[in-house]
């Protein structure tokens, strides 16, 4: 069983927050109080992309997904990797390797259909989903306290610890992102998140636990400033342990972007 993908691409989107092993150092640099702080990283989230040169990148994504026995020895390892293109901010990915060989056509319809944006037949409109990224409405669902100011790989950062507040109505499609607590580290510069770690408050049940649970879920994102305009993900990587009726089931997952490149503000790259 691999990882939902509904978890997998929230986790990631959460995509607009991170954590990665680096080393950290305190500074002497005066804070400004955490609602301001959590304002500003609020208006990053609302602020839409402009047509902007370094809106139009490329790269490499390898993911992996590792399942573990009772024993911790690893049972299954799935690896992909896709030629991603990004058009503002209208993401293409290609599967072109699966399990280091060449997909089949199966296959590369099956992933086509789970990683671009689905249209209604016929109409060429897209079909309303849940969203899987964080809104202004669920991130206001969370208590935030200023930890430190840190120096994350080179950039200066608050260091936001955070939490559900309790008794806080949350969107449907926002109740699995309103249900974690950890850390998130902001860029004083620009206000993005360079860094989250978090994991589940408690077991989220799915359909009322009838077909089962994710138990325990625990993650790291790593963001990177490809330019004075652009952040994106280049490490998101956590462990899981998922109920799904009445077998379990428990791994690591990873998924890493690399190889980014800025295409030309013309560019139709696919």
């Amino acid at each position: 069983m691999n990882l939902p993908k509904r978890v997998l691409w929230s986790v990631v989107f959460l995509l607009a927050w991170v954590t990665a092993q680096a080393d950290v150092t305190t500074t002497n640099q005066v804070a400004p109080d955490v609602h301001f702080i959590v304002e500003r990283l609020i208006e990053r989230l609302k602020t839409p992309e402009n047509p902007h040169p370094t809106n139009h990148y490329r790269f490499k994504r390898l993911t992996s997904v590792q399942e573990f026995n009772r024993r911790g020895e690893t049972n299954k390892n799935h690896v992909t990797q896709h030629r991603v293109v990004v058009l503002n901010g209208d993401e293409s990915a290609v599967l072109e390797l699966i399990d280091n060989r060449p997909p089949t056509k199966k296959e590369l319809k099956a992933d086509a259909e789970d990683n671009n944006p689905k249209t209604d037949k016929g109409h060429g409109k897209h079909e309303e989903e849940e969203s899987d990224g964080i809104t202004e409405e669920a991130a206001r669902c969370f208590q935030y306290e200023l930890v430190a100011t840190e120096v994350i790989e080179g950039r200066t950062a608050y260091c936001l610890a955070f939490q559900p507040i309790k008794g806080k109505k949350v969107p449907k499609s926002q109740k699995f992102l309103a249900n974690l607590i950890g850390k998130v580290w902001v860029d004083v510069s620009d206000y993005e998140p360079i860094r989250i770690e978090a994991h589940l408050r408690e077991p989220i049940e799915l359909l009322g636990g009838i077909i089962g649970a994710i138990k325990r879920l625990e993650f790291v994102i790593q963001r990177r400033r490809l330019s004075a305009e652009l952040w994106d993900n280049n490490l998101v990587e956590g462990t899981f342990e998922i109920r799904k009726v009445f077998a379990t089931s428990r791994g690591r997952f990873q998924v890493r972007q690399e190889d980014f490149e800025i295409l030309p503000l013309e560019s139709g790259t696919r």
